[in-house]
């Protein structure tokens, strides 16, 4: 009796060891994952070589302009 519950708690700890390793590995992975996106976010706040998301007036300048939207006109 005692050998098969000896058995079953190595497997246990078995897996648990395993699932542990399974989670630092996924938690070390996604930590330098985001590492890499504040990295990329901090040297595009330093002077950014895309133009920022446009807002208001300045999202379609054909309104600001009286231009019909849509279609351009012929």
């Amino acid at each position: 009796m005692s050998s098969s519950s000896q058995s079953n708690n190595d497997a246990q700890n078995a897996r648990q060891q395993s699932q542990q390793a399974s989670r630092a590995e996924s938690r070390l992975s996604s930590r330098s994952a985001l590492n890499h996106s504040n990295a990329q976010r901090h040297r595009a706040s330093r002077g950014a070589p895309y133009a920022p998301p446009l807002r208001g007036s300045q999202a379609n300048p054909d309104l600001t302009q009286g231009l019909a939207v849509g279609a351009a006109r012929p």
